[in-house]
């Protein structure tokens, strides 16, 4: 049973704790490149040892068409097999487009659905991997910090995080998302040691790094880990560092998506918790307006940011942007 995230009444965002359930899942640990060059060659061998002695048998029991219609039956299964991965891809590009358009429950729903049936077959794993590190992003999203951290623990303990078979983007969503759990949960230390992580592993300098595709505008790879450090120091309390970091940042001045109407978000509460104490006619801080920073947000989307932070909640539901009452 996934343990309470939210201090009182759970907000419309955050379901109550008796309907959350962190089913076991078994994820593949990604194999070395010696493991797969092993495992291909014994494939491609297995497969010629198969059609050798099929057609054997056939000229044997005198059924000469018997290796054509076992290859059929193959041909069949495999047809079958790969099927369910393009469906787990569906599934997958279904459930992101609905978490971006506020549809949480919605995509659980669907990811969870394709989960419940998850194997642990090597060929499948990179489809599971993505769909259960999207599920620890949706778990974040839905205010349950605890469970979708060991979600997101789970999906990086197996190695796929950074490799060629998840994209760039899921990867730094995954660390991002990691580090954003520490520092909702007051864990800094944690929270700091994966947004380096994350920055390592992203490193485009690293040996078979990946790359930001070249026709992206913004890395969104890159703006996710800016978010788990402008939530890092927000929960650390270093304001200036935080208001001179959003000031730099150039997706800052984009409210279109949920990662812009975050970082301005916490652009509104770092100036609040700099105009304290100062004098309303000559304090620099508090002659800045907040209200433009916030009115793009919808109430309630942020509140998973706010369940274990008692400041930033009283800030959001003073300013009417939290959908707790």
């Amino acid at each position: 049973m996934a343990p309470s995230d939210i201090d009182g009444q759970p907000s419309a965002l955050v379901p109550t704790p008796d309907s959350t359930q962190l089913a076991p899942l078994g994820l593949p640990p990604l194999p070395d490149k010696a493991a797969r060059q092993t495992r291909n060659a014994l494939i491609t061998v297995g497969l010629v040892s198969l059609l050798v002695a099929t057609y054997a048998v056939g000229i044997a029991v005198g059924v000469p068409m018997l290796e054509y219609v076992l290859g059929a039956g193959g041909v069949v299964i495999a047809v079958r097999e790969r099927r369910k991965v393009e469906h787990g891809l569906r599934v997958y590009e279904r459930a992101r487009a609905d978490m971006r358009s506020g549809q949480i429950e919605a995509a659980t729903a669907a990811v969870d659905e394709v989960l419940a049936h998850a194997g642990s077959n090597l060929r499948y794993a990179a489809v599971y991997v993505r769909l259960a590190l999207l599920r620890g992003v949706l778990a974040l999203r839905l205010g349950q910090v605890r469970e979708a951290r060991a979600r997101l623990l789970a999906v990086e303990a197996t190695g796929w995080l950074g490799s060629f078979r998840i994209s760039r983007q899921a990867t730094g969503e995954g660390y991002a998302s990691l580090s954003i759990c520490g520092s909702v949960l007051g864990d800094v230390d944690e929270a700091r040691a994966w947004l380096e992580r994350g920055r390592e592993v992203l490193d485009p300098t690293r040996e078979h790094a990946i790359v930001p595709h070249a026709d992206d505008a913004i890395d969104s790879s890159s703006v996710s880990l800016e978010l788990a450090e402008a939530t890092l120091l927000a929960r650390q309390d270093d304001h200036q560092r935080l208001f001179a970091l959003l000031q730099s940042l150039r997706h800052n001045d984009s409210d279109s998506d949920l990662l812009g109407r975050a970082l301005h978000l916490l652009q509104a509460y770092a100036l609040h918790r700099l105009s304290e104490g100062e004098n309303e006619y000559r304090g620099v801080f508090s002659s800045m307006p907040i209200e433009p920073l916030l009115a793009k947000l919808h109430p309630g989307e942020l509140d998973f940011m706010a369940v274990h932070w008692p400041e930033l909640r009283a800030f959001m539901h003073a300013r009417g942007v939290s959908a707790r009452p």
